[in-house]
């Protein structure tokens, strides 16, 4: 009612009428013609822009990753690079987005990219990041025993072996691998109760300057 009487009081109402202009857009000051931006690219991406929305990181690690530089943190990025590599050649993509994204330093990412190498090329490791494998990144896995879910970083199907990995960041210490090979054994018996036969199960420490890989 109100919007019609204002219509009728400016002698713009028309019966039926549903759609009216009103006002004209500013246009450039007296004198002056728009200006044209204009840039040249310094790097054309190849890769689909849906990959790098893939590899944004959860919100916990986005959080600490822009408010701290501690090894924790460090090691949760890491984390959630691996999570997202399924065969080595895609680390170099993978670090390059969280760089590009400004989650990594330049430093940061030189560091991330060195510790990838070394896992990814690993004498024991390489043959898990090869292609004509099944694999399966933080596949959540339902334990009807304890009624929980499980996540294993990296589950790894070939020539009828499953293979599980689990990354440790830091030194190892007696305390916490009891607690991690616990942890690496339930989610072999998940899959055991599955119907695998032929399990193996490595922990993989990655260090600083090494990374050390403990079958259990």
């Amino acid at each position: 009612k109100k919007l019609t009487g204002y219509l009728e009081s400016q002698q713009l109402y028309r019966e039926g009428q549903l759609h009216y202009d009103e006002g004209a857009f500013p246009g450039p000051p007296a004198g002056r013609t728009p200006e044209k931006e204009t840039g040249t690219l310094a790097k054309i991406f190849s890769t689909p822009w849906y990959e790098f929305i893939e590899i944004a990181p959860v919100e916990e690690v986005y959080w600490e990753s822009a408010g701290q530089n501690s090894p924790r943190t460090f090691g949760k990025i890491l984390h959630a690079i691996l999570s997202k590599i399924k065969y080595a050649e895609e680390a170099e993509q993978q670090v390059n987005g969280w760089q590009y994204t400004g989650l990594l330093t330049e430093k940061e990412a030189g560091e991330i990219r060195q510790r990838l190498k070394s896992v990814v090329q690993h004498p024991q490791l390489s043959g898990y990041f090869a292609r004509g494998a099944i694999i399966k990144t933080e596949t959540e896995l339902y334990d009807s025993v304890s009624a929980t879910y499980k996540r294993p970083d990296r589950v790894v199907l070939q020539n009828g072996t499953l293979t599980i990995l689990d990354y440790k960041t830091g030194a190892r210490h007696p305390e916490t691998e009891r607690k991690y090979r616990r942890q690496i054994a339930d989610y072999a018996a998940i899959y055991a109760r599955m119907g695998y036969g032929k399990i193996c199960k490595k922990l993989v420490y990655i260090n600083e300057d090494s990374v050390e890989v403990v079958e259990t």
